[in-house]
């Protein structure tokens, strides 16, 4: 194969991955709540879930807003400066946590079931390769638009 039609073959693959259905606009909330879950050991603001989420602050306030309404974030001002918003799991938001990883982990067992623990291993150092090469790009965003 060619390096285009490895190329060609990775883009329909990636589309070909199902993605999983999340209702309204609240496709940002799995990674909020990843996110947070990941961190709860610290404070996080507002500001530093836009920038890893690759996101305004806008549009993450927005999304922390539903999820604070529906019971799974808490959100307070930053003692030391009332500017900054910090934003926490509530009880509800980890016990949802608690079931996407389950989930998670019951899919990928199944997953690892049926290629073979060697393959999944292969897998996982090459996907670990590529990605340290996406990352090493210099490659602006608006080039592609």
């Amino acid at each position: 194969m060619t390096t285009k039609e490895i190329m060609v073959e990775f883009q329909k693959l990636s589309i070909e991955i199902p993605r999983r259905h999340i209702e309204g606009d609240m496709r940002g909330t799995p990674f909020i709540l990843d996110y947070l879950y990941h961190n709860q050991d610290r404070n996080v603001t507002v500001g530093e879930l836009a920038k890893k989420a690759d996101v305004s602050v806008a549009r993450i306030s927005a999304q922390i807003k539903k999820l604070v309404n529906t019971g799974y974030l808490k959100r307070r001002q930053d003692p030391n400066d009332l500017r900054i918003t910090l934003v926490s799991l509530s009880e509800k938001g980890i016990n949802k946590c608690d079931e996407m990883h389950k989930c998670f982990f019951d899919s990928w067992d199944k997953v690892i079931m049926d290629i073979g623990l060697e393959d999944a291993c292969e897998f996982l150092r090459i996907s670990k390769k590529i990605l340290e090469s996406i990352n090493s790009l210099d490659c602006k965003e608006e080039e592609y638009v």
